[in-house]
């Protein structure tokens, strides 16, 4: 293949991906006006988080991934020794995910009931998702990963970070302990929000 074509089908896919991430970013995700969601600014007709640094709490971890067709935010908070967690999930059709317009879409609300949530939070601060440090690998194996975001605040400390899913980096970085912790924090937050899904599933069927 000549270097001028190669270089400008390069360029091309670049376009591509930075116009799949630009449209994903400007997705809006409706909330109904009686939604009993105080994690949300409810001036905003979109669901956009409050500024985490105005939040009461004394530590709340937050958890947003954007991958397989959902949008999920999970977050556990915890102020004067009780422990809440919750998670949103909302379904995106595949070809929203690389819409040029932005488009709407309700979100699934779960509590997390989960009696252990103060040994949860003690794993998430364990492994360094308050403290965690970019390795500064990019790109990885796998197409269209997805993109997950944290973002903490302990006491007056604040922070965020994104990331490629660490599933992904371990693939060609296996010996990166960052990975390795990022993958655990990611695998707690999972499982609190699969134990809430399948709770209310659970729930759901016995009301029927």
């Amino acid at each position: 293949m000549p270097l001028k074509l190669f270089i400008c089908l390069f360029c091309l896919l670049c376009l591509i991906s930075n116009e799949r991430i630009f449209a994903q970013k400007n997705i809006i995700e409706k909330l109904e006006k009686d939604c009993k969601c105080p994690e949300f600014d409810k001036s905003q007709s979109f669901a956009k988080l409050l500024d985490i640094g105005k939040s009461a709490n004394d530590i709340e971890i937050r958890l947003a991934k954007f991958d397989m067709g959902y949008d999920t935010y999970a977050i556990i908070t915890c102020n004067e020794n009780k422990y809440t967690a919750v998670c949103y999930i909302a379904k995106q059709p595949n070809y929203q995910r690389y819409a040029t317009k932005k488009v709407s879409s309700p979100y699934n609300r779960y509590v997390i009931d989960n009696q252990r949530l103060d040994t949860v939070l003690s794993k998430l601060i364990q492994y360094n998702v308050t403290n965690w440090k970019d390795p500064g690998f990019r790109g990885s194996r796998v197409p269209d990963a997805g993109i997950m975001f944290i973002q903490y605040k302990v006491k007056q400390d604040t922070g965020s970070y994104r990331f490629t899913p660490p599933f992904a980096m371990l693939l060609d970085h296996p010996e990166v302990v960052a990975y390795q912790n990022l993958s655990k924090v990611v695998e707690v937050f999972q499982a609190m929000i699969n134990e809430a899904v399948v709770k209310d599933r659970r729930k759901k069927r016995g009301s029927k």
